[in-house]
């Protein structure tokens, strides 16, 4: 489990991955939100509405899971990184803070025609969060090389019969 989770399989990290695209979908969210403030969308806002707080639970999720590769992958940090690591870990948790409020607000919203002031705010807070997310994990687990996976030649299973058959 903790080699699906670092992506090893895959030949590379998904910490980086999975932030980044939190922070795309953190991005389209504040786009939203902001179309629906300032009305530049259709008269009626709340489909911007409604895909602000999909977009912002999709966030949320995806951090909350990159904390999860985060916390499988600190065990193998290089001592002198280990402190970017916790800084990693932090990051992530507030920014799963600040986006699953912001969720949790909007739900409350899904009627009106546009979010709260909180509620975008701590959206804000979370982008925040994602950058710096972003940036720390993918100095310290993209880079990451893995040592190459060995095959085993198969081997034979009856390996006297085999050869009492040739004689």
């Amino acid at each position: 489990m903790k080699e699906l989770l670092e992506g090893r399989g895959l030949g590379f990290a998904l910490r980086p991955l999975l932030g980044a695209v939190a922070l795309g979908l953190g991005i389209g969210t504040l786009v939203l939100d902001l179309f629906a403030w300032f009305q530049w969308g259709p008269r009626e806002t709340n489909g911007l509405v409604w895909g602000a707080y999909v977009l912002c639970v999709a966030a949320a999720v995806l951090i909350f899971l990159a904390g999860i590769t985060a916390l499988a992958e600190i065990a193998d940090v290089d001592a002198r990184e280990r402190s970017l690591a916790r800084l990693d870990l932090a990051v992530l948790a507030a920014g799963v803070l600040a986006t699953g409020a912001s969720a949790a607000l909007r739900s409350f919203e899904l009627s009106q025609a546009g979010a709260g002031p909180a509620a975008l705010m701590l959206n804000v807070f979370g982008l925040v969060a994602g950058v710096v997310g972003v940036v720390v994990g993918g100095n310290l687990y993209a880079s990451r090389e893995w040592e190459e996976i060995v095959e085993e030649l198969p081997r034979e299973r009856n390996p006297r019969r085999r050869a009492a058959g040739r004689a």
